[in-house]
């Protein structure tokens, strides 16, 4: 009866016939949102509204879940569909939503390089109920590494593009490998839609290196400028991100740098990851690096630019 079969006795009993049957939505009823815009919500759930088949709204309502889940300020999202007033296909789309805390404090432990890290981090949501962000975080690892970054997150900045401002002081002790502390501070701006493997991003930082030891001595190992565009492609399948055992992951960052001082250069760095289960809970993992880079105008690549066993940029 939700779906019109009462018109159609065939489709009471074959869900394929259902599913073919037309519809068209009445009416949009969100429960739930007391900090977000309801034109925010209405914005995922625009190519539902459009549906025009009860196989097609089952489609786009599952792909508007998952872009309510991206925004990161729903806890929980659940969707009904009843029969609408106005004609014999339309239907009614109830929406319950349950929203996260404004604040959200978290810890965490990693292994970075080798190297054991404690990370702290704060976030603020739904700052405009736009689903705003702003996150703070701290890290620090045993080796005297340490981090400190503030997010910026602001979804649909710019028509369908999401924008994020990190602003960041990175320092990384390398000195057992390498010899050297790296220390970065800057800012980065990045633009993406959501759903899209593509990141295009500009950074501006300032980098020193600094030898750890007297027998250490790089002829730059001082300070420089990097000014950068970047692009980012990711294609990830994987089942876990964490524990993956089927799928495959590819990561490929390029970019190219002197827009507005610093050295002139172009980098791209390759990584892959392929998982196949070969057993019963067994599976074979398959993991590599590649990084490619070339000097421009006679510039030498700064230190922390270069490719080498404990540097920024290990492969």
């Amino acid at each position: 009866k939700m779906f019109g079969s009462q018109d159609d006795p065939d489709a009471a009993l074959n869900p394929e016939a259902l599913f073919n049957l037309p519809c068209k939505v009445e009416k949009l009823i969100i429960q739930g949102n007391t900090r977000t815009k309801k034109e925010l919500i209405e914005r995922e759930l625009r190519a539902a509204l459009e549906a025009r088949t009860h196989e097609s709204l089952a489609l786009e309502l599952g792909k508007a879940r998952r872009s309510l889940e991206d925004l990161d300020v729903f806890r929980s999202s659940l969707f009904e569909v009843d029969v609408g007033s106005a004609t014999s296909d339309s239907v009614n789309i109830n929406l319950h939503v349950q929203e996260k805390g404004a604040h959200t404090v978290s810890t965490s432990t990693s292994v970075i390089g080798g190297e054991g890290c404690m990370e702290l981090a704060w976030v603020c949501r739904n700052i405009l109920g736009g689903a705003e962000q702003i996150r703070s975080t701290v890290l620090v690892g045993h080796e005297q590494s340490n981090a400190l970054k503030l997010d910026l997150v602001k979804p649909y900045a710019f028509d369908s593009y999401n924008l994020h401002l990190r602003l960041f002081h990175i320092g990384q002790n390398f000195s057992k490998t390498s010899g050297y502390k790296d220390l970065r501070e800057g800012l980065i701006i990045s633009a993406s839609q959501a759903q899209s493997p593509h990141l295009f991003s500009y950074e501006l930082c300032k980098r020193s290196v600094e030898a750890a030891s007297v027998t250490s001595k790089e002829p730059d190992a001082d300070s420089s400028w990097k000014s950068a565009l970047q692009h980012t492609f990711v294609d990830d399948s994987r089942d876990d991100p964490l524990l993956p055992s089927v799928g495959r992951f590819i990561r490929s960052a390029f970019e190219i740098t002197g827009w507005f001082g610093g050295r002139y250069f172009w980098r791209h760095q390759l990584e892959g990851q392929l998982h196949v289960p070969v057993a019963s809970r067994t599976s074979l993992s398959l993991f590599g690096t590649l990084g490619m880079l070339q000097a421009l105008s006679g510039h030498k690549p700064f230190v922390s630019d270069r490719f080498f066993v404990g540097g920024p940029l290990s492969l």
